[in-house]
């Protein structure tokens, strides 16, 4: 690799004495034939003096220039250099950053603060391409021109010192310094260096290799829905007209909260049956009392006596009629009381209420509207937890059990555990599954009604001697590596795998337990790899 940086800049000294201008990209990488990049033309002496970036990683090509105060950059995919469209671009820069503009030639430029600021500079650039996704990182780099001998030093200069110091037999010192510039880079053949503030920024998380379980598993399609335990459809008792809505869809309520109010003619009806029976019961108790206090004196007779307590007691079972009937309708004994109390109160106005607490999902009413008695007018559900319904074939019955380990995971990668809580009895007919429940808490609601996810039942497990989580398992050159931590440098080391679930992956050799390798976010780490690999190794 060393006599591209001395190829590259032998012909660019001799393409810039044809051409009095050209683009940005086309003098950077003279050397490689790329064709210009459209929004990074400039005159040659622009080109000299602009500070410049160049990134590269498996899936991608940066090619970038500092103009003005904006940075445009051009990325292209590998293979053909098409330019990206449509992607959204995020860019770091010594801890600031924000998203790239997409312009309509096909570049993408940003600007901040932190590019006002002399000197080299780190660049990280985040690319989201629909569903793939990567990270390049570069340096962006001061040019300076001082006459024609000077120009491009940082393109061959470096390479003229390399030949001199082959001559001599040593190391040139310019590029021995590149080890560790911008304070993160590869220190050393194969291994590259992460500052803190990088490992913090893209989550590189690094754990100790050491002897666990493995699970076996077996992994199922599964479908997050409702908990029907914590789940109520609000119908109102009585049909009516609304006269106001307290809730609204995505609403939080809690239990018996009103949630609207109607005006019901049957209600008022139902009321006004219930006050008469009141009267009528008073009135009938009066008569009996009368009618008893006269047996005792012995004025009235057998026959009036008795007709009088049958009508107390007619009087009584009707009142007790009016007032199971408003019961049903919702009505509660407080309210019967105060109305008991207040008789001219109004009495079409029926208020509607939640049957628990939690969110409302769906609303189906608007004021001034009529609603019938067999129709919901509020679904209404408990989002603290939620139900995950894996579908099971009837050969997995005999392995899965209540109370096994499940781990979840959505399609965006979200992920979660919990425990088998039942399992049907039943295989259905028309699709010969059969259901295993998981009751999730639902807190985090990534776990939302409706997704559908991927399920891995833990039906046994044994021990490995040497396990790491499977984020830690890469291919670079052909072979499955992890990335070990020697002091402040990841190198990557080739390991033979054994066993492996969704989860964990047991290594049989090549690691050894209590040594620390980096997991989640290492794909950072083989993307700096993947890019020294090209030659870019440090952004010249």
């Amino acid at each position: 690799m060393e006599f591209l940086p001395h190829v590259r800049g032998v012909l660019i000294g001799a393409l810039a004495g044809i051409a009095a201008t050209f683009s940005i990209t086309g003098a950077a990488s003279a050397g490689r034939g790329d064709e210009h990049s459209p929004g990074l033309t400039e005159t040659a002496s622009e080109a000299a003096r602009s500070p410049r970036i160049r990134a590269s990683s498996e899936s991608y090509d940066l090619d970038g220039a500092l103009s003005n105060g904006t940075l445009t950059l051009r990325i292209s995919s590998k293979p053909g250099r098409l330019p990206v469209r449509g992607a959204q671009i995020e860019v770091m820069i010594d801890g600031a950053g924000g998203s790239a503009t997409e312009k309509q030639d096909g570049t993408y430029t940003f600007q901040s603060a932190a590019l006002a600021k002399p000197g080299d500079r780190e660049v990280i650039v985040t690319v989201k391409d629909g569903s793939n996704s990567d990270l390049l990182i570069g340096m962006l780099k001061q040019r300076v021109v001082a006459g024609h001998a000077e120009h491009r030093h940082d393109e061959h200069g470096h390479a003229h010192e390399g030949d001199k110091a082959k001559a001599s037999g040593k190391k040139s010192d310019d590029h021995a310094g590149h080890v560790g510039h911008g304070e993160q880079g590869h220190a050393g053949e194969g291994a590259v260096k992460l500052t803190p503030q990088v490992m913090k920024e893209f989550g590189v998380e690094v754990e100790r290799a050491g002897p666990g379980p493995i699970a076996d598993t077996i992994t199922r399609p599964a479908e997050v829905t409702f908990n029907m335990d914590r789940f109520a459809h609000v119908v109102p008792h009585v049909a009516g007209i609304v006269r106001s809505v307290n809730a609204s869809q995505g609403d939080v309520v809690t239990a018996d909260q009103v949630v609207a109010v109607l005006d019901s003619r049957e209600l008022a009806e139902a009321k006004s049956a219930y006050l008469s029976a009141l009267e009528r019961l008073e009135l009938a108790r009066s008569e009996f009392d009368r009618a008893e206090e006269l047996r005792t004196r012995n004025i009235t007779s057998e026959k009036s006596y008795l007709a009088s307590r049958s009508a107390h007691a007619e009087a009584r079972i009707a009142m007790r009629g009016a007032k199971q009937k408003l019961n049903s309708m919702g009505v509660s004994d407080a309210v019967l009381e105060r109305l008991a109390r207040e008789p001219d109160a109004i009495l079409n106005r029926y208020e509607l209420r939640a049957r628990l607490g939690g969110t409302v999902v769906k609303r189906h009413l608007v004021q001034g509207e009529y609603v019938p008695s067999d129709r919901e007018a509020f679904t209404v559900a408990d989002l603290s937890t939620v139900w995950i319904n894996i579908s099971l074939y009837a050969a997995d019955l005999a392995k899965v059990t209540a109370g096994q380990r499940v781990h979840l995971e959505t399609e965006t990668g979200d992920t979660a555990s919990g425990t088998i809580s039942f399992v049907t009895p039943d295989v259905a007919e028309a699709t010969r599954t059969a259901t295993a429940r998981v009751v999730l808490a639902g807190t985090s609601r990534s776990f939302r009604p409706g997704m559908f996810i991927k399920a891995s039942i833990e039906t046994g497990q044994m021990d490995a001697a040497v396990r790491i989580a499977g984020a830690a398992i890469h291919k670079h050159d052909d072979k499955d590596v992890v990335f070990t931590r020697e002091g402040e440098a990841f190198k990557p080391r080739p390991v033979k795998l054994g066993r492996r679930n969704g989860q964990y992956v047991e290594i049989v050799s090549g690691l050894h337990a209590g040594e620390e390798i980096a997991t989640k976010g290492s794909f950072l780490i083989k993307s700096q790899l993947s890019k020294a690999s090209f030659g870019d190794g440090h952004n010249h």
